[in-house]
């Protein structure tokens, strides 16, 4: 169990708030996350954290990729439709997620970014 005091200070660590998402034979998940950052400059590279009992990570294993969507301040509700812990999806609205190149994008988000999964790292109950 983390303590109260650590996890209100790593708690204000300044970060955005990002939509993860995966497809895999025409299946779409995806996940509000604060856990991307972005590690590398000369090689661009960038880190995210799933737990492997998300059900969006096994579509990131089998795919290969993921897309990451930065929201804007006033896409604060789309964050709110995907944070929640196990949610399972029958369908995703598509005013929420929709195909950009056939990959999984929040419509006008900030920006967004697709990634190819070279390595992973597993962290206790999370992998990188």
């Amino acid at each position: 169990m983390i303590d109260p005091k650590l996890k209100r200070a790593l708690g204000q660590a300044a970060k955005g708030v990002e939509v993860v998402a995966a497809a895999h034979d025409g299946v779409t998940r995806a996940y509000t996350s604060h856990w991307v950052t972005q590690v590398s400059f000369e090689e661009p590279i960038i880190m995210a954290s799933i737990s492997p009992k998300h059900d969006t990570y096994p579509l990131m294993k089998a795919s290969g990729e993921f897309t990451v969507s930065f929201l804007a301040g006033d896409q604060v509700h789309i964050g709110q439709y995907f944070s929640y812990p196990g949610r399972k999806f029958h369908y995703i609205a598509p005013e929420y997620l929709t195909l950009v190149e056939g990959r999984p994008v929040v419509p006008d988000c900030l920006a967004w970014v697709h990634a190819k999964i070279f390595d992973t790292l597993p962290m206790r109950d999370h992998e990188l």
